[in-house]
C-alpha cells in the first residue's frame, strides 16, 4: 500500500463565507412551497428539519414555505422557480431530481435536494459513466444509450470526457429551465451577481453536472459576475477525463472568476462511493471539517494510486449495507417514526433536543458525518456563532403579526448561550453567519 501524504491549510474568511452560505442554500432545497413537505421528510429523516431550525431559529420557521424562507432568511432572495422532474427518459434513465432557482441583488442560486432515503441510495448507487456530449444530448433530454459503459469508465487521451450517467441525465432533464431563468443574468449588462451551483449527497452529484455545464459553456473572463459551484458529501461524479477539463478551465479562469468548494464531513460514507477501482474521481479536493471542528483545505502531496485502498472502500460500503439491512436497522426506522408520532407541541426544546441526540447517536458515525445539520454546526462556530439549542420565541417568529407583538411585549430569545432582547415587533431570525459582526469576523465583509 502506498502512503498518500497531504497537507491542510486552514481556508480563509472569504472562503468560510462562501462556503457556510452554500450549505445552508443546498440544505434549503429538501423544503418547498407545498404543505407539509418538510414534516413528511422529518418522519424518517428528523436531521433535515434539525438542520433547517439552525437556519431560521425556530422550529416554526423551518416548516415555513420555501418562498419566505429564502425572502426573510436568506437576503431577501426571490424564489424564481421549482425544480422537480421524475419518470424515465426514453433512454430508459430514471430521473428523480428536485429543487429550486432563486436570485436577489447580489446573487443566482441553483440548488439540488439531496436523498431522502441514504440508507437505499448508498446501497443502489449506479457505476455506469456517459460521454458529455451536451450538443447531442441536451435537444434531446438524455444521453445515448451507447455513451454509456457499465460499470468502469476507463479512457484513453482520444476519448471524449466522461461522467457518471445518473446524475449526467437528471442534470440534462433540468437544463431546459435552468437555462430559462438563469440564462438571463449572465450577461454584460447584468449586475456582477455570483451565480452558486450547490447540492448535498444526492443533489452535490447533480450540482457538480450543472458547475461543469456552466463553466464549460460561458466565458468568466468576460461576464461581470462569477461562478461559485459548492457541494456537500458529493459523491464521485466525474470521470479522470472530465476532471481534466475542468481543471484546466479552472486555472484558465482563475478564483477571482471561478471558485468550486467541496465539503466533507469525518468520514461521511457518500464521499467514497463510487469506488475509485471503477475510474470515478471527485471534482476538486475536499475542505474537510476535521473531528475537532476545524475547516481546512486538505491537499494531496503526492497523489498515489492504490487498488488496496479502493477495495478497503468497497469493503466499508458493504459493511454500510449489511447494517442498513438488518433487523437492527428496522427497529431504529421504526424508533424514528415512533418518535416523530409523540413529539407534541408541548415538549420543551430541551427534550426534542436531548431525544434527537438519542437517536443519532445510534447511527454508525460514517453516515452520521454525512447529516446536513453536522456539516452545519461547526461552520458557524467557525463563524464565530456559539451554537447549541436554539430556542427563539418560536410562535413571534412564525407570525409576526401576533397578539403579543401588536401589543409590544418585550421577546427574548436565546441561542446557546446568547441571548437577543427586542421590543415590539420581532424581526424574521437571519442566521447569524450572515449577520455583520466585526466583533466576532473582523475580517470578513457585508453579508446579505
Amino acid at each position: 500500500m502506498t502512503k498518500v501524504d497531504t497537507v491542510d491549510i486552514a481556508v480563509d474568511a472569504d472562503a468560510l463565507d462562501e462556503i457556510s452560505r452554500g450549505m445552508m442554500l443546498a440544505e434549503l432545497a429538501i423544503t418547498d412551497n407545498k404543505k407539509d413537505t418538510l414534516k413528511n421528510v422529518a418522519k424518517f429523516n428528523p436531521w433535515h428539519e434539525q438542520a433547517l431550525k439552525h437556519i431560521t431559529g425556530s422550529k416554526q420557521r423551518a416548516h415555513l414555505p420555501l418562498k419566505d424562507i429564502l425572502y426573510e432568511d436568506m437576503g431577501e432572495l426571490i424564489l424564481d422557480c421549482e425544480i422537480d422532474v421524475r419518470g424515465i427518459t426514453k433512454g430508459g434513465h430514471f430521473l428523480d431530481t428536485q429543487g429550486y432557482v432563486a436570485h436577489n441583488n447580489d446573487y443566482v442560486v441553483v440548488a439540488f435536494r439531496c436523498t431522502t432515503s441514504i440508507f437505499d441510495w448508498l446501497t443502489n448507487l449506479n457505476t455506469s459513466s456517459s460521454a458529455w456530449e451536451i450538443d447531442v444530448d441536451a435537444p434531446q433530454g438524455y444521453s445515448g444509450i451507447c455513451s454509456s459503459l457499465d460499470g468502469l469508465c476507463f479512457q484513453g487521451e482520444n476519448y471524449k470526457p466522461r461522467v457518471h450517467t445518473g446524475f449526467y441525465n437528471n442534470f440534462l432533464a433540468t437544463l431546459p429551465t435552468i437555462r430559462k431563468h438563469v440564462d438571463r443574468y449572465l450577461v454584460s449588462y447584468e449586475r456582477p451577481r455570483t451565480l452558486y451551483i450547490v447540492g448535498h449527497s444526492l443533489g452535490a452529484g447533480i450540482a457538480n453536472m450543472t458547475a461543469t455545464y456552466f463553466l464549460l459553456h460561458h466565458d468568466w473572463t468576460m461576464l461581470p459576475q462569477n461562478l461559485v459551484a459548492f457541494t456537500a458529501g458529493s459523491p464521485r461524479s466525474i470521470c479522470q477525463s472530465m476532471k481534466k477539463v475542468v481543471d484546466d478551465k479552472r486555472q484558465e479562469y482563475g478564483e477571482k472568476n471561478v471558485r468550486f468548494y467541496r465539503l466533507v464531513k469525518g468520514k461521511d460514507a457518500v464521499t467514497t462511493v463510487p469506488p475509485k477501482l471503477l475510474g470515478f474521481v471527485h471534482m476538486v479536493e475536499p475542505t474537510v471539517i476535521t473531528d475537532e471542528g476545524g475547516i481546512v483545505l486538505r491537499l494531496k502531496e503526492v497523489d498515489a494510486e492504490t487498488n488496496v485502498m479502493d477495495l478497503v472502500t468497497i469493503q466499508k460500503d458493504q459493511i454500510c449495507q449489511k447494517y442498513l439491512t438488518s433487523s437492527g436497522n428496522k427497529s431504529l426506522e421504526s424508533e424514528m417514526k415512533s418518535d416523530m408520532d409523540e413529539e407534541t407541541d408541548e415538549e420543551s426544546d430541551d427534550e426534542a433536543e436531548t431525544k434527537y441526540n438519542n437517536l443519532v447517536a445510534r447511527i454508525p458515525k460514517a453516515l452520521r458525518d454525512h447529516m446536513p445539520d453536522f456539516y452545519l454546526k461547526p461552520l458557524f462556530r467557525a463563524k464565530g456563532i456559539n451554537v447549541g439549542t436554539i430556542r427563539p420565541n418560536e410562535e413571534a417568529a412564525a407570525d409576526d403579526t401576533s397578539e403579543s407583538d401588536k401589543a409590544g411585549h418585550q421577546k427574548t430569545r436565546q441561542i446557546g448561550t446568547i441571548e437577543e432582547t427586542t421590543e415590539k415587533k420581532v424581526r424574521p431570525w437571519v442566521p447569524k453567519v450572515f449577520r455583520r459582526k466585526k466583533q466576532l469576523v473582523p475580517e470578513v465583509g457585508p453579508f446579505f
